[in-house]
C-alpha cells in the first residue's frame, strides 16, 4: 500500500492522474473531501440488499497500477 500523502487543496486537481496519483472524478473528489457515512442496517433488513462489491473493493477499482 502507497504511504498517505497530505495534498494542499490548491495543487490537489493540478496533480491528479500524475507523479503516480490516479485521476479521479469531480463526485470522487468530493467524496474524499466531505465523506458521508450512513448506516444501511435499517434498508438492508427492509429490502435484503446485498451489494455486489465491498466499499474497499469499490475504491480500490480507481486505484492505478
Amino acid at each position: 500500500m502507497s504511504p498517505a500523502v497530505p495534498i494542499p487543496e490548491p495543487l490537489y486537481g493540478a496533480v491528479l492522474g500524475r507523479f503516480g496519483f490516479p485521476y479521479l472524478p469531480d463526485d470522487a473528489i468530493a467524496h474524499v473531501k466531505y465523506p458521508i457515512v450512513i448506516d444501511n442496517k435499517a434498508f438492508v433488513e427492509a429490502t435484503g440488499f446485498e451489494p455486489r462489491y465491498t466499499a474497499k473493493q469499490t475504491m480500490e477499482g480507481f486505484r492505478w497500477n
